[in-house]
């Protein structure tokens, strides 16, 4: 190996270092209001069935722990209906592929829900495969996300995005409690 090809290895190395500043307070803040809006939506679902006394909602705080977030409070929101109890629990804001995730953990299942791109039907995957010696592909620059929804994700292997809407979420609440 000659001090060339070093020194453009030290190059590629230097340059490929400059990131941008990502500022983990400012995500934190949107995280925490779109976790609120979430609960929100959540709650006009419930609504008539918490009026009419057939389920119960409750809030509490609870300790979340993040890298490069650190640690940090949030509410988890209990259902109870009858004497099932079902938790949404959020999971955090540092993730691939999503901007937040709640899990809805019931006594018979779990459902995801995911703060995606709101076009967004499924996770999108790329991969590039570079020959040692081939010149790189430019880089394709990610969209930029103006708009963002709560989903559901179907199960793995093919995850698709379902549509939140009540149907959807009394769905979701079903198949936690039932199987």
């Amino acid at each position: 190996m000659s001090n060339n090809s070093f020194d453009e290895f030290i190059e590629k190395q230097s340059s490929s270092g400059q990131e941008i500043e990502i500022d983990w307070s400012k995500k934190l803040n949107e995280w925490e209001k779109y976790l609120s809006n979430f609960y929100g939506l959540v709650e006009d679902f419930l609504k008539p069935y918490v009026e009419s006394g057939k389920l119960k909602i409750q809030k509490s705080d609870i300790e979340l722990q993040e890298e490069y977030i650190g640690a940090y409070t949030a509410q988890e929101l209990l259902i109870r209906i009858g004497k099932n109890d079902i938790l949404l629990k959020p999971i955090g804001t540092n993730l691939i592929a999503a901007k937040g995730r709640v899990d809805m953990i019931g006594p018979k299942g779990q459902v995801k829900f995911l703060l995606v791109p709101k076009e967004s039907s499924g996770p999108k995957i790329g991969i590039r495969i570079l020959v040692e010696g081939e010149s790189s592909a430019p880089e394709d620059k990610p969209a930029i996300v103006t708009e963002w929804a709560w989903k559901i994700a179907t199960p793995p292997p093919r995850i698709s995005y379902v549509e939140l809407e009540p149907e959807s979420f009394q769905s979701a609440l079903m198949e936690v409690v039932n199987g």
